[in-house]
């Protein structure tokens, strides 16, 4: 409908932006309310296993090589150029190589459930819980699909669906007598089983794909082109995930409990707070590349002043935060940790310049432009490791430390993306 028209995620980024945050803060919400229905309800190794899940499903998302990332890309250029049965061999192709680590999986799996003391102590649960989810792994290619063709609202409401979903699965645990564990694997199983059908018969009605393509393995080469896209995202994946990861080993060991603890806690909170501007980024980052393919700078400059928009109303939502942190850390951890105005700041900081790296670097991705990412990040954690290790000869506070260093080598970062950001753009100008 005309009226409509403008809400079209489309014609408007906004309104994926907008569905995105209504179903994050629906679904965050949900989890924290079920949280103490499942503690309740379920055994300490039951709920072990669930939350393994969560874990093995997040480590799953980041076992595609980068590969979504790619294939979001390739969609979303040869949706300008309107091919839609080329589109239909780079999703074909993508889904094989998926399939392929979907079985190495399944037989990871097999071999090594009997060395992991949660999954051996229930073995029947984990493979009622992990199997379906591995072997589901391969659909997820609609899901970067959805997001290069432009629909990350509809992504997000299906995201909210499965929240309510199982959501509604916890709370049947009241009114039944059954193992509730099943209740939780057959519930999300179901779920992903119906948004599957769901997904693939609406890809094939924009796409000409069908299931027999899956079959034809000559296009097994498209799949293996965008691997070779994705594994630059992939390495850039990696190469932050380390950085995380020796940050918070290397403040294990040089600081008290309290100094990590008092990190790692507002490293959380923050992280869940960039979710926001995230969000916003998932929406434009597909748009950007939509606008470079058809050569249109005046799409691609409106895009990148609307997503600035966004980075200045999260900006000044982090510093409205700073007062209400404050009581909020002493509430939440009953008192055990304390922490004050100018100890948040740093943190404030350091989330605000990284906010604003990712703002420039989403054009980079766009454009798939990652080397220069893929190298400062190794660089970053390189001179972070460095630093870190000889903090305890600086003259600052023990806990302030690690969000000042990193706020630092991230400045560096920031001059570079944006020197390349405005080259990109600009060679769209000039055209």
């Amino acid at each position: 409908m005309p009226m409509f028209k403008n809400l079209s995620e489309k014609q408007n980024p906004y309104f994926g932006v907008l569905i995105s945050y209504v179903s994050k803060g629906i679904s965050f919400v949900l989890s924290f309310i079920s949280i103490p229905l499942l503690l309740n309800n379920l055994e300490l190794s039951q709920y072990s296993l669930w939350i393994t899940l969560v874990s093995i499903v997040n480590w799953i998302n980041l076992l595609d090589l980068g590969v979504g990332n790619g294939l979001k890309n390739t969609i979303a250029k040869y949706n300008h150029l309107r091919d839609k049965k080329e589109c239909a061999y780079y999703i074909t192709g993508t889904f094989q190589f998926f399939s392929l680590i979907s079985g190495f999986l399944v037989i990871l799996t097999l071999i090594f459930s009997k060395y992991i003391p949660v999954i051996k102590i229930n073995i029947g649960y984990s493979f009622l819980l992990y199997l379906p989810i591995i072997c589901f792994f391969p659909f997820t290619t609609f899901n970067a699909v959805l997001q290069g063709n432009l629909k990350n609202g509809l992504l997000s409401i299906i995201s909210l669906v499965r929240a309510l979903w199982i959501f509604f699965a916890v709370l049947l645990f009241k009114y039944t007598s059954s193992d509730k564990i099943i209740i939780c694997a057959i519930c999300y199983n179901i779920f992903n089983i119906l948004y599957f059908i769901f997904i693939l018969f609406s890809i094939k009605k924009i796409y000409l794909f069908s299931l027999s393509q899956i079959f034809n393995f000559k296009l097994f080469v498209f799949g293996l082109k965008i691997v070779r896209i994705g594994l630059e995202y992939f390495i850039l994946q990696v190469t932050s995930l380390i950085q995380f990861s020796m940050g918070n080993y290397i403040i294990y060991n040089l600081f008290n409990n309290q100094v990590a603890s008092f990190d790692l806690l507002n490293n959380k909170i923050y992280a869940n707070l960039a979710i926001f501007f995230n969000a916003g980024i998932a929406v434009f980052w597909p748009q950007f590349t939509s606008a470079m393919a058809s050569h249109d700078a005046e799409k691609l400059i409106k895009y990148r002043s609307q997503l600035l928009i966004m980075l200045i109303v999260y900006i000044f939502g982090l510093g409205i935060s700073i007062p209400i942190i404050t009581p909020f850390v002493g509430w939440w951890t009953q008192g055990k940790i304390l922490v004050n105005i100018k100890d948040i700041i740093p943190f404030v900081l350091f989330n605000i310049v990284l906010s604003i790296n990712y703002y420039e670097a989403v054009i980079l991705n766009a454009a798939e432009k990652i080397n220069i990412q893929i190298l400062f990040s190794l660089m970053t954690s390189i001179l972070f490791i460095t630093l870190v290790s000889f903090s305890k000869y600086f003259l600052i506070k023990s806990y302030i430390i690690i969000p000042i260093i990193n706020t630092l080598i991230l400045i560096p970062s920031f001059f570079i993306y944006k020197i390349h950001a405005d080259r990109i753009v600009n060679s769209f100008r000039s055209e």
